[in-house]
């Protein structure tokens, strides 16, 4: 009995680690949670497919409207490790300022209705730029971003973002960060 039970264990095992290692998903999507601070971890799909590794860090301000509303506004900076493909991307995120003085854990999604001034939306706007790829930036057009953790140096969370250029070229953006403050 203890052979038979040793054996449906062994294969088992063996099941998972085989669906693990062909399922498609990307080193990136399944190490996400393991990211030490001041990484993130994210691939593409579309015409551009590709995992992207660097570090990040955030920073957080609070803007006033033209009308005098305020602005909670949290901007994620995302750059590339040395030799590797060189890009950069930064997403902000804000939301009008109702007694809280940041932005707290919860999904924040793309704002495509944004007027006047860039920190003062609801939501998220984002931008990257990709060198391999031309001049011409990504902006992002639909999709979110959850800040699963924060505290007053580190913030944890997930993007999942589609964006397009001016050239209507697409990326979909998908990956885990843990973000430093800014110093």
């Amino acid at each position: 009995m203890f052979n038979l039970l040793k054996r449906i264990f062994i294969s088992t095992l063996w099941m998972i680690v085989l669906v693990l290692f062909t399922s498609g998903k990307s080193k990136s999507a399944l190490v996400g949670s393991v990211l030490g601070n001041g990484n993130y971890s994210i691939n593409t799909t579309g015409d551009i497919q590709r995992d992207f590794e660097g570090v990040i860090d955030f920073e957080t301000v609070v803007v006033i409207s033209s009308k005098g509303i305020k602005y909670s506004t949290l901007k994620l900076n995302l750059k590339n490790h040395e030799n590797q493909q060189v890009h950069s991307m930064q997403f902000l995120i804000s939301k009008e300022n109702m007694g809280e003085q940041q932005i707290t854990t919860g999904a924040y999604k793309v704002a495509n209705d944004i007027d006047g001034f860039i920190n003062c939306f609801d939501g998220v706007f984002g931008f990257a730029n990709i060198r391999s790829f031309g001049e011409l930036p990504f902006f992002a057009n639909s999709g979110k971003i959850r800040i699963e953790y924060i505290n007053q140096d580190v913030l944890k969370g997930t993007i999942v973002v589609a964006m397009n250029n001016a050239k209507n070229k697409k990326i979909n953006i998908q990956g885990n960060f843990t973000a430093n403050r800014k110093k």
